[in-house]
């Protein structure tokens, strides 16, 4: 019987049609359910993992589960270039390269709502995930929509203080397990705040990773119309910079790779650096630079 050839570099190439850096693993997805209110499990089980069973036999469809919880769905379908298919299965193959497009997309739309969520039982999911260890995927050649600035950037300007300002997000438990709740004290103003918010959601939930840290914020910023290359905008920045420099969040790998050379590279983390990583989509290493 003809047999599929899966290219891997080709079969991995149909799967990047979606740049979703996080790691697609079982808790990520029941998180993702819980958010959504659509069955991402069952669809992966009823699209992807039934229908391996059918084609190569039960075991694969084991094997399969296996290389979902412990890699991620990017990865376990990356594994099946591995996999003697019939020529058969080709149009399958694709249908599930759709369907991780399809989950991939709904996750980074809902990215924020996931790390946000208030309800105890998405963040029993994610602190489950951050203790068996979570780190992002190196997807070769994953470039995040990059973030255009209007104009000169202007140098971190931090705002006065209100001393009316009344918080506008949630406290987190963790951090009022943390510093005890009577002890927390009033932001001064909305760009405090969000530096109280990220800080703790790095804290608590995992740091995501030089290649992500900065997108993440960028992407939470701009929930609340603040320009990430404004004066306030450069002050958060700034103010996790330095926090990342003192090892608030562990002494995580600083290694990154370049977007153009995929060099592995160890960059220097400041505002500047920082501002180039948002404005190309990723890091650069300095050869690719110059």
């Amino acid at each position: 019987m003809d047999k599929l050839d899966i290219e891997y570099v080709a079969h991995l190439q149909r799967l990047q049609r979606v740049p979703c850096p996080y790691r697609l693993y079982p808790l990520r997805l029941k998180a993702l359910q819980l958010v959504t209110g659509r069955d991402v499990m069952s669809e992966v089980e009823t699209r992807i993992v039934n229908p391996l069973g059918k084609l190569l036999g039960v075991q694969y469809a084991e094997q399969l589960r296996r290389d979902l919880d412990t890699f991620g769905l990017y990865e376990a379908i990356g594994y099946f270039h591995t996999y003697d298919f019939p020529a058969s299965a080709a149009a399958w193959v694709d249908e599930v390269c759709a369907v991780y497009d399809e989950i991939a997309a709904l996750y980074m739309d809902h990215h924020r709502r996931v790390v946000d969520s208030d309800d105890p039982r998405i963040r029993s999911l994610l602190e489950l995930l951050r203790n068996r260890g979570d780190s992002p995927h190196n997807m070769p050649g994953l470039r995040m929509p990059a973030v255009e600035a209007a104009g000169a950037i202007p140098p971190p300007e931090p705002p006065p203080a209100d001393p009316d300002y009344t918080r506008v997000l949630p406290v987190r438990e963790d951090l009022k397990k943390l510093v005890g709740e009577e002890a927390m004290d009033q932001p001064a103003n909305l760009a405090a705040e969000l530096i109280e918010h990220l800080t703790a959601r790095f804290m608590f939930d995992g740091f995501p990773g030089l290649q992500l840290v900065f997108f993440e914020t960028a992407e939470l910023l701009g929930g609340f119309d603040i320009d990430p290359f404004s004066g306030t905008g450069q002050y958060i920045l700034r103010t996790l910079i330095e926090e990342i420099n003192e090892e608030y969040f562990g002494d995580f790998d600083r290694w990154s790779r370049c977007l153009r050379c995929e060099k592995a590279f160890k960059p220097e983390i400041d505002l500047a650096s920082a501002n180039a990583a948002l404005q190309n989509g990723g890091w650069v290493c300095a050869e690719c630079t110059a």
